[in-house]
């Protein structure tokens, strides 16, 4: 058994190991069963009403278990996975209910863009817990050896990738109307702000102009469309101006009155 299936073993088994991630190591663990989450939890001395992360080793894995994502957040998590992001996502169906602290209802989820074993481990494991390998407080470790001394000591097994970046993920709420930066960290927040509602516009497009050529068997129906969606359009123009008062039309940052504006006269110009 070489050293990347003592690992998958080992986690599998409901073993906690270290793991050198995209951004600093991680402390992680199956996230298939609450018991090894409790240990994490414990031996990292977290809080259990804070929640932690699901990491997946794709997009694709992370819709798999947890199918109730698809949608407008799958979009925007492939818009800005795999990367340095976690993305707190509405999970109304509850799954992994041990991972969400006192958020029921909400799932922090990663893909990191990993390399060599960790790639190798995850790729086999499908979704793993992970956490930053630090007491609470601590500081992030970027090499293995400045992992706590006691967390080493409770896993069964740990990986060294060598000096990593040593800055964590940056965390982003996505269950409200305007997305907010939880935690700047190692992706560019201004950048994901500017795709996440850019990634919203599309979808709201590409919905528009499907709704405008399906038939529905009555004359005259793609002219009403239209003019529903003219009406609409102007609507959230106005509305956009009223809102830009309170917060200021800024392409920059993609603030909500900006995307409600934009959207409206793109599908203005879509309705003519």
């Amino acid at each position: 058994m070489n050293e990347v299936e003592a690992v998958v073993h080992a986690i599998r088994e409901g073993a906690l190991a270290v793991l050198p991630m995209d951004t600093v190591y991680g402390l992680v663990c199956t996230a298939l069963l609450e018991q090894p989450a409790a240990d994490l939890y414990r031996l990292k001395g977290r809080n259990e009403i804070q929640p932690t992360a699901l990491v997946a080793a794709s997009v694709d894995v992370l819709l798999e278990c947890i199918p109730e994502l698809r949608g407008r957040p799958a979009a925007i998590a492939r818009a800005l996975l795999p990367g340095p992001f976690t993305l707190v996502l509405p999970k109304p169906a509850r799954r992994f209910g041990w991972l969400a602290g006192s958020l029921p209802e909400t799932i922090g989820v990663r893909v990191p863009a990993l390399v060599g074993p960790t790639a190798e481990v995850v790729d086999r494991l499908g979704v793993i817990v992970a956490t930053s390998a630090n007491l609470p407080g601590g500081p992030d470790p970027r090499r293995l050896d400045e992992v706590p001394a006691q967390i080493r000591a409770g896993v069964a097994a740990a990986l060294d990738g060598g000096e990593l970046p040593g800055t964590p993920s940056t965390v982003i709420d996505l269950t409200g109307t305007e997305p907010v930066i939880l935690r700047a960290g190692a992706g560019d927040p201004e950048g994901a702000l500017g795709t996440v509602p850019c990634v919203a516009t599309a979808l709201l497009g590409v919905a528009a102009g499907r709704w405008l050529v399906t038939p529905t068997g009555r004359p005259g129906h793609r002219r009403s469309r239209v003019a529903v969606l003219a009406a609409w359009s102007a609507a959230a123009v106005l509305l956009g101006l009223a809102w830009s008062l309170v917060l200021p039309l800024n392409k920059a940052l993609w603030t909500g009155s900006f995307v409600l504006f934009t959207t409206g006269a793109t599908l203005l110009a879509l309705a003519a």
